[in-house]
């Protein structure tokens, strides 16, 4: 302003000489907003509007190596929203699709939140510049947030997470990834719907030997779960009476302090024990009256 106020006073015409400046400075000015939309697009998640995973390995570079340089904490959260592809199938993919957005929104955790990432699917990554037990506080506070919200499907949405925290329980990135997904797994294995922070009986449960039992065991129980589908279309009676009798015998094994895999087996023996009816004709099965000798 001050260069075409001198300008004017010299020669009006003189000003010509700023259109090219002018030009030019308007040209970077919109190819460097262009180029910061485009660097926040690509780290940025298309359905949350949160981090996505090329953000989420940056930020967490960069914290852990701030950490590294003030000799302080950082904790890593991961979370799974729980049994996801069941509500995509029972509620549809855009209601699922809200849910997550929703998660997303609640993820935030105060000033010790450096990010909220979504990896993909239902996978999401909280990273805190705090120690564990400040972490702790904040789990605590997210179960609290989850909980009390009312999400777009209309029924309520639980969370599984696991947490590590450098340099308590890793001295790298790579270490500390794997310990809060150790966690995290141990906490979808035993109940979901709560929160492992990372230990040396985390590790020792699961080691590479241990994962693959538990992957063998899930998917006998997955294929289980398809027959006691087939159960219930076969038979509406006969379903709800096994899942009556599966909740019959878990409160049982819990009542006599049964660990939890024995009482996950008690469940799927309760759900099973009708399992021969697939075998039975609908005449006989639901024939009224009494059943004959033959």
């Amino acid at each position: 302003a001050a260069l075409a106020a001198a300008l004017w006073a010299t020669d009006p015409w003189l000003l010509v000489l700023m259109a090219g400046p002018l030009f030019t400075v308007t040209l970077y000015q919109r190819s460097s907003l262009a180029s910061r939309r485009a660097t926040r697009d690509a780290h940025t998640d298309s359905l949350t509007r949160i981090g996505n995973n090329r953000a989420y390995e940056l930020g967490l570079a960069t914290a852990f190596e701030s950490a590294s340089e003030n000799g302080s904490e950082l904790s890593l959260c991961l979370l799974d929203v729980d049994d996801f592809k069941k509500i995509n199938d029972t509620y549809g993919h855009p209601l699922g699709d809200k849910v997550l957005v929703e998660v997303a929104r609640l993820l935030h955790a105060g000033s010790d939140c450096v990010g909220a990432f979504r990896f993909g699917g239902d996978e999401f990554a909280v990273v805190l510049a705090c120690d564990e037990a400040k972490a702790r506080g904040h789990v605590e506070a997210l179960y609290r947030r989850v909980s009390s919200s009312r999400f777009a499907h209309g029924a309520p949405a639980t969370v599984s997470v696991g947490v590590a925290t450098f340099p308590v329980h890793a001295a790298d990135v790579d270490s500390l990834e794997r310990a809060a997904d150790g966690a995290l797994y141990w906490a979808k294995l035993n109940g979901k719907n709560r929160s492992c922070f990372y230990s040396p009986a985390v590790a020792e449960t699961f080691n590479p030997d241990e994962r693959e039992r538990r992957v063998e065991q899930q998917a006998r129980l997955r294929a289980a779960e398809n027959l006691i589908r087939v159960v219930d279309v076969k038979d509406e009676y006969t379903g709800a009476h096994s899942e009556r009798v599966a909740v019959l015998v878990e409160g049982i094994g819990r009542q006599l302090g049964l660990e939890d895999e024995h009482v996950e087996q008690l469940k799927l023996a309760g759900r099973l024990h009708d399992l021969g009816k697939i075998a039975i004709a609908d005449r006989v099965l639901q024939k009224p009256g009494k059943l004959t000798p033959h």
